[in-house]
């Protein structure tokens, strides 16, 4: 029996991404799933399933299969995943087992004692790979890529090189939409905007913000400053009549407005499906909207006009953009860990495999989403209306059920849905939010 107390928490050791290949001896290579990494702890009859953030997740056939395995206390890390096979926990280490830290232990030992364990469904233990080329065999299959491990490793609370990330990578000719400006001691530009066609819509993809040198910054910005193009102030129905005019179909809004740009006055979470399953997109929103009250914050809704939902948080302007883009992503965080079989973060289509994207980009600097009461350019001209809870609740409403001919009627009918919105405070809901996460 160990001295050492039986660790409340342990900081799962983390993979570093490289672009290198290679193999020998002293490796073992390992499939990387696409699931969310769990750490099970048990100690007795108590068990707990925590994600990598530390929140804890309930998954019974897991939790039931851990208490039958014949220890009295281990933690062991492994990913979850939800196939066409059902649920499995994919096992890879273990940390503690019958009142030993086994930490230090070199990789090899740790993997013998996995193997003495009797695993039943849902827990599977990682085969090493035994392929020449294994991130090979991962493109080839499919695999979101390969983790190669030193045998003599120990296990590391903390990112290391013992560990290395090997990924399949998938290509994207992307079209730089614009940048931001350099903060900080940086110059030039702080990242570039870019995106790519999907049939007659622009899709916004992300920021590129590494890899660039100083000469390299100076010139693109030198470069851009050349081909930028002024954005109007639309104010006024005679800015609106031009943009018309110009063949705006649908304006998109930042999440702040001036004279203080750099404080947003919303916070956007827009629920992106994979594909159309209506009661799976109408239960994401009012997890969402539950997840959010139990912050303390209210919501509203309104359809995208498109295939989801924007839930809307209005705020008092009292946080700037890195605050608020950090809090949504934590909630989004926390939502997934609740639904994983169901939602993701994961912004590539590939890496979503047909869960609903939790998308809190628009929250970041610069970033859009689609205006309110803003026609889309879809068949029936659909329109991005704000709608009710509780005609949410019902399934009266859907992601394109107001449309340019009936939008007339429907405010003519509801009048403005959200005239009681008011402006809220996030410092309460990050103070809940680090408490939920132990930090």
């Amino acid at each position: 029996m160990s001295d050492v107390p039986f660790p409340e928490w342990v900081e799962p050791m983390a993979a570093t991404l490289t672009q290198e290949r290679f193999a020998g001896p002293e490796w073992l290579f390992e499939r990387k799933f696409d699931g969310v990494r769990l750490l099970v702890f048990k100690r007795g009859a108590e068990i707990r399933l925590l994600s990598r953030n530390r929140l804890p997740q309930t998954i019974p056939a897991l939790l039931e299969a851990v208490q039958g395995l014949p220890v009295d206390d281990l933690i062991l890390d492994g990913e979850v995943t939800w196939g066409r096979d059902g649920l499995a926990y994919h096992l890879f280490d273990v940390m503690w087992l019958d009142g030993r830290d086994v930490m230090s232990l070199p990789l090899d030992a740790r993997l013998a004692l996995l193997s003495g364990l009797p695993l039943q469904p849902p827990l599977e233990r990682v085969r090493p790979l035994e392929d020449p080329k294994p991130w090979e065999r991962a493109c080839r299959e499919g695999w979101e890529g390969v983790i190669a491990k030193r045998r003599d490793s120990p296990y590391e609370q903390r990112r290391s090189r013992h560990w290395l990330k090997m990924k399949c990578e998938a290509t994207q000719d992307l079209v730089v939409g614009g940048f931001t400006d350099p903060q900080g001691t940086r110059v030039g530009l702080g990242a570039l905007l870019v995106g790519y066609f999907e049939h007659e819509d622009f899709v916004f993809a992300g920021r590129i913000g590494t890899g660039f040198d100083t000469k390299l910054l100076l010139e693109l910005r030198a470069r851009l400053d050349g081909l930028e193009i002024a954005k109007p102030l639309v104010d006024d129905l005679r800015s609106l009549l031009w943009l018309v005019n110009q063949n705006c179909i649908t304006p998109h809004v930042w999440t702040s407005r001036a004279p203080d740009l750099y404080q947003p006055d919303l916070c956007v979470f827009d629920l992106d499906p994979s594909k159309d399953q209506p009661d799976i997109l109408r239960a994401a929103a009012l997890q969402l909207r539950d997840l959010l009250s139990e912050l303390g914050l209210e919501s509203w809704v309104k359809t995208s006009g498109s295939k989801g939902f924007h839930i809307i948080v209005p705020l008092d302007g009292g946080a700037g953009f890195g605050d608020v883009s950090r809090f949504a992503h934590a909630v989004g965080a926390i939502l997934v860990g609740r639904d994983p079989e169901h939602l993701t973060q994961e912004f590539s289509k590939a890496d979503r495999r047909g869960r609903i994207l939790v998308d809190t980009g628009p929250n970041a600097y610069s970033a859009t989403f689609a205006a309110t009461y803003a026609v889309r350019t879809q068949p029936n001209a659909p329109v991005s209306a704000p709608c009710t809870w509780e005609e949410l609740e019902r399934g009266d409403v859907r992601p394109r059920t107001f449309t340019l001919r009936t939008m007339a009627e429907r405010v003519g009918k509801v009048g403005d849905i959200w005239s009681a919105m008011r402006a809220q405070s996030l410092r309460a809901a990050i103070e809940r939010l680090k408490a939920a996460d132990g930090s």
